[in-house]
């Protein structure tokens, strides 16, 4: 699956947008007791053009953009330029890094004056090796107040990516990368759950947290607000429960 492709499958689909994004997110917001006033609009693979910033620069586009709402307006004061990578496992390297880590991308975008910036790292594995995969037992929760449960069946669960992000994190938080951007890397990985392939989505760890850009551009923020407004207007915004997040939280998302 090509980065750009990745990057909106991710967005559109990931059961639990904080544990992605919570690095940007959190500092975003700031109280995290307040999290659940707190709704989100996405845009993904935007040419910096949109935003009114120089062409030729780096980056080319923004990876992930998120805008903050409160009580249904935007707030692009607090918005979020997010840089993804990926990295595509394949045997018999299962230890390989990116060649590229973004660094260059995300300064880029901290130097254009985003008020919040971050750098993610995707892990993309299909078929590791045995012994990387682990047994696992799928259950669902019959009785929340006493605890009991069903086991519906086993399975096993394909690691491969999971430590190969925990790699991946070590070797990208050695760099030398401003303290203002913030990190994270996840996995995802094909596994088979109950005999049917699927999708899987581990989060690592929840990075370290972005640091507000000092430098942040009004002229920029004020068109992330023109801009997002009129998607808002003319987009048809999801809510979390019609994508079936894990969280109560609320989202919308717009995926060109």
């Amino acid at each position: 699956m090509p980065e750009p492709a990745l990057i909106a499958h991710v967005i559109d689909n990931w059961p639990g947008l904080y544990e992605l994004l919570d690095f940007v997110v959190t500092p975003a917001i700031g109280d995290p007791s307040e999290r659940g006033k707190w709704d989100f609009f996405f845009a993904c693979n935007v040419p910096r053009e949109y935003f009114g910033l120089r062409p030729g620069c780096q980056p080319g586009d923004i990876d992930v953009l998120v805008v903050p709402v409160r009580d249904g307006k935007l707030v692009a004061e607090r918005a979020a330029a997010v840089e993804v990578k990926r990295l595509a496992l394949k045997g018999p390297n299962w230890t390989k890094s990116v060649d590229r880590y973004g660094i260059r991308q995300a300064t880029g975008l901290l130097a254009a004056g985003f008020p919040y910036v971050g750098l993610l790292h995707i892990v993309v594995s299909l078929d590791g090796p045995e012994e990387f995969h682990r047994p696992i037992t799928y259950a669902r929760i019959v009785d929340p107040l006493t605890g009991r449960y069903e086991v519906l069946g086993e399975g096993q669960e394909d690691l491969t990516s999971f430590f190969a992000a925990e790699r991946q994190y070590r070797r990208l938080f050695a760099q030398e990368i401003d303290e203002r951007i913030g990190i994270n890397c996840v996995a995802i990985a094909e596994t088979e759950k109950l005999g049917e392939p699927e999708w899987a989505y581990t989060t690592f760890t929840p990075g370290r947290r972005a640091i507000r850009n000092p430098r942040a551009s009004k002229l920029l923020i004020e068109n992330i607000q023109t801009l997002t407004e009129f998607w808002q207007e003319t987009s048809q915004l999801r809510t979390a429960d019609q994508r079936k997040l894990t969280r109560r939280d609320k989202y919308y998302s717009r995926v060109d």
